[in-house]
C-alpha cells in the first residue's frame, strides 16, 4: 500500500500529536521535521529518526515530504501552507487554518487551482458523541431547533501567555480566548446547528496581561431562526471545559465535556420533556477520550487516504474556514458596538 511521505512543520507543544497521528497511520511516512528554532527541530529529528530542517523550503525542495502537518503559531499558518503548494505539497494545518479570511481565501483557490489537499484540524468533530447529536438534529428528533448555547469555561496560568509570547496577541493568534482556544466549540456548534446570520458581542481582558480577549461573549441569530449564547474565556479556575445545550420544540440535548449528560424528549408540547438514555453512553465516550490523540490520528489518516484516493478529506480548507469566520466577526461587532451579519466582506 502506498504511504504518503510527511513532513512536521512546527515543533512545539501540539507537534507531539502530529507526529504520533502520522506513525499510528497506516497511510503515512514520517520523514522530515521543521522548525525555525534548530534545537527544536534537531530535538525531535533525534527522537523519531528523521531528518531536521530549520528552513522549511529547504525541507520542501529536498526531503521528498508529498503532504505537511502546520503547528506553527496561527498567523503564520497561511504562508507556510502557500509555500508548500508552489512545491505541489498537500497541507493539514491546525487550527486556525489562518487568521485572515483573505489568505484563507487564497488557500482554498490556489490548492483547489493546483488540484492539491488542503484541510483544517478540528479534532473534537471526530468523536463519535458529535455525530451522533448531528444525525439526532438532522433526523428532527428535537424538533426545531430554538436555542443552542456554547460555554467553553478554561484555565490558562498567567506563565501560559508569558511562555508563548505570540499567544493572546492580535497580529499572531487572531485574538485570545475565543480565537485560541474556543474556536474548537465554535466549529461544532456551526457543524452541529448551521450558519449564523447575525452577531453580537463583547470582550474583555480583565485577568491576564494580553493584548486580546481572555473573556468573550456573544449573542447569535442562526439562519435557520435559531438563536444561542457563546461564552468563551481562559480565566476560570477551576477549568469546566467545552458545554453544550441545544434545546429545540421536542426536547434538549446537554453536552459536557464530550460526554452527553441529557437527552430529553417529548412527543407533546404540552408534557415536560423525560430524560431518555442517550444513543451513546458516557463510558463509551469516556473510553474515547481516553484514547491519546485520537482525533488527530483520524483527521491525519483520513488526510493521507484523501491523497491517494484523490477526495476530500474530512475537513477541508472550506470548512475550516467557517469557524474563523464567525469568530472575526464576533471580535468585528465587539469593536464597532454594534450587531454584525454574515457573511462577511474582507
Amino acid at each position: 500500500m502506498r504511504r504518503v511521505k510527511f513532513g512536521i512543520v512546527g515543533c512545539g507543544a501540539v507537534s507531539e500529536a502530529h507526529i504520533n497521528a502520522v506513525l499510528h497511520s497506516p497511510n503515512s511516512e514520517l520523514v522530515a521535521v521543521s522548525d525555525v528554532r534548530e534545537e527544536a527541530a534537531k530535538a525531535k529529528a533525534d527522537q523519531y529518526n528523521v531528518e531536521a530542517y530549520t528552513d522549511v523550503e529547504e525541507m520542501f525542495d529536498k526531503s521528498g515530504v508529498e503532504a505537511i502537518v502546520v503547528g506553527t503559531p496561527s498567523g503564520t499558518h497561511g504562508e507556510i501552507a502557500l509555500k508548500a503548494a508552489e512545491y505541489g505539497i498537500h497541507a493539514i494545518v491546525e487550527k486556525p487554518i489562518d487568521i485572515n479570511l483573505e489568505i484563507i481565501d487564497r488557500m482554498i483557490e490556489t490548492f483547489r487551482r493546483k488540484n492539491l489537499k488542503l484541510a483544517g484540524v478540528f479534532q473534537r468533530r471526530t468523536y463519535p458523541v458529535y455525530g451522533i447529536v448531528r444525525e439526532g438534529l438532522r433526523r428532527g428528533e428535537f424538533g426545531r431547533i430554538l436555542l443552542a448555547d456554547l460555554y467553553m469555561k478554561f484555565y490558562r496560568k498567567p506563565s501560559y501567555y508569558e511562555k508563548g509570547v505570540w499567544k493572546g496577541t492580535w497580529n499572531m493568534d487572531g485574538g485570545g480566548a475565543l480565537m485560541n482556544q474556543g474556536i474548537h466549540g465554535v466549529d461544532l456548534i456551526l457543524w452541529l446547528i448551521g450558519e449564523v446570520e447575525e452577531v453580537y458581542g463583547i470582550y474583555s481582558h480583565q485577568a491576564r496581561r494580553i493584548e486580546a480577549d481572555d473573556t468573550s461573549l456573544a449573542v447569535l441569530k442562526f439562519r435557520s431562526g435559531a438563536m444561542g449564547v457563546i461564552e468563551a474565556s481562559t480565566i476560570v479556575n477551576p477549568d469546566r471545559g467545552i458545554k453544550i445545550e441545544i434545546h429545540g420544540e421536542k426536547g434538549t440535548v446537554e453536552i459536557d465535556r464530550d460526554i452527553i449528560v441529557g437527552w430529553y424528549l417529548t412527543h407533546d408540547p404540552e408534557e415536560r420533556a423525560i430524560d431518555v438514555q442517550p444513543p451513546i453512553s458516557r463510558e463509551e465516550c469516556e473510553s474515547i477520550k481516553r484514547i491519546k490523540y485520537y482525533g488527530h490520528k483520524v483527521l491525519i489518516d483520513d488526510f493521507a487516504r484523501a491523497i491517494i484516493e484523490d477526495r476530500e478529506p474530512l475537513i477541508p480548507g472550506e470548512e475550516a474556514r467557517r469557524a474563523v469566520e464567525l469568530i472575526r466577526a464576533i471580535y468585528k461587532s465587539c469593536d464597532e458596538r454594534k450587531p454584525i451579519k454574515l457573511p462577511l466582506k474582507h
